[in-house]
């Protein structure tokens, strides 16, 4: 065999496979956590979560109290599409708007119950799946890890 067809057989074909996989993460993603959380309420909630509502409501649960603005600026998407999952996560009781006194314009949001309950459910997945790739990790060397490294970037410049 020579390396091509090594490179085809043994490193095309798994990647794509991991490639597949990563573009269902979305549906990954909602499943583990409606698997992990208890309340019918909360699982219900995130069936109907998009890829972007769980950006949106990861950065509101980091910051505690944040704007639509703030979240455009910190996400880098268009107003537009941050507006949408606003909104979705305001009408499911996801996250709500903080009561101020002050006539703000940029309204902050926070997160509600059910919102705590799946971000936190969402950072027990990301533990979870660090700890697993930890291990996997320990089983190369740096210098294999850099090969590895190198190669795939070699791969995606010639994409």
């Amino acid at each position: 065999m020579d390396k091509f067809e090594y490179f085809q057989e043994s490193i095309e074909n798994p990647l794509t496979e991991i490639i597949n996989v990563h573009s269902q993460d979305d549906n990954f993603k909602r499943q583990w956590l409606e698997i992990h959380v208890k309340s019918h309420e909360v699982q219900h909630a995130i069936s109907k979560l998009s890829q972007m509502s769980l950006k949106v409501l990861r950065t509101i649960g980091e910051q505690k109290i944040i704007s639509e603005n703030e979240l455009v600026s910190q996400l880098g998407f268009a107003e537009g599409v941050i507006n949408k999952s606003v909104k979705m996560l305001m009408h499911d009781e996801i996250i709500n708007k903080v009561q101020s006194t002050a006539h703000r314009q940029d309204v902050p949001f926070q997160l509600t119950a059910i919102g705590r309950e799946i971000v936190a459910a969402e950072a027990e997945m990301d533990v979870i799946i660090d700890k697993q790739h930890r291990e996997m990790v320990k089983n190369y060397s740096m210098e294999e890890l850099t090969i590895v490294s190198k190669f795939l970037l070699d791969l995606r410049n010639n994409h």
